[in-house]
């Protein structure tokens, strides 16, 4: 099973901005949790980022589909 991860404008700043708000973990933190759960489950977990995750178009996820 394959499972595509689209993380939102911003999420870089994770763990930067106000940790007491935000948390401590990294997007990378992040993304590597997400692939242990994924290895977990028996699935691939792809991460990417957009900064049109509101409103995604069909040519936006093409290249991973």
């Amino acid at each position: 099973m394959n499972i595509l991860v689209m993380h939102g404008p911003n999420l870089n700043r994770l763990g930067n901005r106000e940790p007491a708000v935000y948390g401590s973990l990294t997007l990378g933190q992040l993304n590597d949790r997400l692939a242990g759960f994924g290895a977990e489950l028996g699935a691939t977990i792809t991460t990417v980022r957009s900064f049109r995750i509101c409103c995604p178009s069909s040519t936006m996820l093409k290249p991973w589909l």
